[in-house]
Parts: C-alpha cells; structure tokens; sequence
C-alpha cells in the first residue's frame, strides 16, 4: 500500500523520521525539552484529541486530528507499507534464519530488519562468519501450524510489553486475558506438549508455549496493580505447577508468591 491508504494518524507519526517528529511537534508548540520520539509521538495524539480554540468555532477533534494526519504525510516520502499477511510470511522466514532475535518490534527494528541487514553485509562481503559444520539433530517446529503459533505469541509479547512501557494498565489487562487464552488451547493440546517436552531445554524456549508461559510470568505485575491479589496468587502456583518451561525461572516465581 502505498502512503495514501495510511489513515492511521498513530500509524503515520511512528512511521516519520525522529527529526521529522521534533519538527511537526514543534510546529504543534510541543514542550522542546521532549526528545524521545515515541514521547513526541504520544504528545501529538494526544494534541489531536484536545479541544482548542479551533473546536470552539466549529471545528471537530476529528478535524484537528485529520490536519495533523494531512501535514504529517507530508513528511513521507516514498512510504510504503506491506500488507499484514504478505508481512508475516517475511517475518517467519527471518525468524527461522536467526531464532535468537525473534521479538516482534518495528520499533526496535526487531521484526526481521536486522537479520535482513546482516544478509546484506554477509553478500557484501563486509561480515564474515568463521566456517562451523551444521549438527541440525532436533526440528524444532513440527509443522507450519506450530511457527504459526510462535509468531503469533511473540506478537503477544510485543503488545503486553509496549502496554507495560506506556503504563497502560487496562490494555495489557486485555492482552492478559487473550494471553491466557492462547495458553488454554495449547495446554489442552496434547500433540503440542509431547512434542515440546521430547525437545532439549534449551530449544524449548522457542516454542509458542514457553513464549506464554513468560508472559503469564510477567502478567502477575498486572493483576498486582489491578489489586487482585488472589488472582496473582492463583496465576503464580498455575506457573510453578508446570515445570517443564522457564525452569530457571521458578526461584523468582517462589519469591512472588
């Protein structure tokens, strides 16, 4: 798609340049001694939502926020984004190439860039690997369907933790509660956990299961500033019930409860 079907107004902020944000920002008399862009990026939206003085003539929040989005676009140059389907079939074959780096973050540059980047450097010739001989003695994925589920409880991940950066507590709440469904249909899925508990520990840690059960892990911080005490109880003694993932973990789990 190219940059006219971008009608996000958050989608198109994160997409400009750092300098580009400090000068729409700026131009919207943002406070200067902000420097970070997604700080920028959050004072603009929320800039967009304010009633001023143009609301006060007529104009709606909806119409401050389309101006906004008009003048930001202006700053693209050449954008395109990729269809969330043909993107996610990019994402698994990065994610196969180099399962080490595997969060999903276009922010961090962590859904596939940095490995693309490194392809480029290896066929330039400017990164060499030392010569080592492949032993590929376990699969770590049975099936399309499994990487599938990788992916998609490394996009949970993604979510729960900007939510956790932002403080937005209600919307990782939400992700909490699509977290522990996702683990409901994979414990009741007994093909997935034999084949997870036949892989060595260290690999188990690439599976969509282990991916959830750390993100439970995390989740007990939400139900604690939410108040529910025992609902983090509960969660806890559910994770130090299962020990065949995360098991350097447990210590830090017994200490919480």
């Amino acid at each position: 798609d190219c940059d006219e079907h971008l009608t996000d107004l958050e989608e198109v902020l994160d997409a400009l340049s750092a300098s580009d944000i400090k000068t729409l920002a700026k131009s919207y008399h943002i406070n200067s001694n902000i420097s970070q862009k997604k700080q920028l990026v959050q004072e603009l939206l929320k800039k967009s939502q304010q009633n001023n003085l143009t609301t006060m003539f007529g104009f709606s929040c909806k119409d401050v926020a389309n101006g906004m989005l008009t003048r930001a676009k202006k700053y693209l140059n050449g954008i395109y984004k990729l269809r969330t389907e043909h993107r996610r079939v990019f994402v698994r074959v990065m994610m196969l190439f180099s399962l080490v780096n595997t969060l999903v973050d276009e922010d961090s540059g962590m859904s596939g860039q940095g490995q693309l980047f490194q392809m480029l450097m290896v066929n330039m010739g400017k990164l060499v690997y030392p010569t080592y001989t492949i032993e590929k003695v376990h699969c770590v994925f049975q099936d399309r369907e499994d990487l599938i589920r990788f992916e998609n409880a490394l996009q949970l991940e993604s979510d729960l933790l900007h939510c956790i950066d932002r403080g937005d507590w209600d919307q990782a709440y939400t992700v909490f509660t699509n977290i522990e469904k996702e683990w409901s249909l994979l414990e009741a899925n007994q093909n997935i956990a034999e084949w997870n508990k036949n892989l060595p520990v260290f690999l188990r840690g690439f599976t969509a299961t282990s991916v959830i059960h750390r993100l439970l892990s995390a989740s007990v911080e939400i139900l604690q500033r939410r108040k529910d005490y025992s609902g983090a109880v509960v969660l806890l003694q559910k994770l130090l019930r299962e020990t065949s993932y995360n098991s350097s973990h447990r210590g830090y789990l017994w200490e919480r409860l």
